[in-house]
């Protein structure tokens, strides 16, 4: 019946660090991990931008009979164009490296807490250490609690077991 308490009492401690501590950390890694891929994907499609605007300059110079890899033979309204996609370009891998470093400081500072209990600078993961030590300390204390009770009664059984063994071995 002990084990049976202490059993329960580790399956709610095992619940409680899955939906506090884990999901939350899940969830703040999966979120950081989404930004990534959307900068990602924004410099992609920015990239393919500034190709499709260069081919199609390239083409209409060369449509014109003039090298198509010849700068000066685009018009200013080409290279304003293509200069405008460049720094957009340019902005959106700017803005991928920046989430990036961010990500890539959160592993970091993840790994750093586990070593030397540092945190980020939000106080979400720390709730969520709070919460994982308050659901091994409940489990603990519960553990305590139903040993504590049983110990005495078992230490009892034990003292009578030994006195009925004397008493048999004495009388035979």
């Amino acid at each position: 019946m002990a084990e049976e308490k202490v059993g329960e009492a580790r399956l709610a401690q095992d619940q409680q660090i899955q939906s506090r501590f884990l999901a939350g950390w899940n969830t703040t890694l999966n979120t950081n991990l989404q930004f990534a891929a959307k900068a990602r994907r924004s410099v992609e499609a920015s990239r393919l931008t500034l190709d499709a605007t260069k081919a199609a300059k390239r083409s209409q110079v060369q449509a014109r009979g003039m090298n198509p890899d010849d700068e000066s033979a685009l018009s200013e309204e080409a290279r304003a164009e293509i200069e405008a996609k460049e720094d957009e370009f340019v902005s959106q891998v700017e803005e991928a490296q920046s989430v990036m470093k961010n990500v890539s400081i959160m592993f970091q500072q993840v790994e750093m807490m586990l070593i030397e209990m540092q945190v980020l600078d939000t106080p979400e993961p720390l709730r969520n250490l709070a919460d994982l030590i308050a659901a091994q300390l409940e489990y603990h204390k519960k553990s305590y609690d139903v040993l504590s009770e049983l110990a005495p009664f078992i230490d009892q059984l034990q003292v009578d077991q030994e006195a009925e063994y004397r008493k048999s071995r004495e009388g035979a």
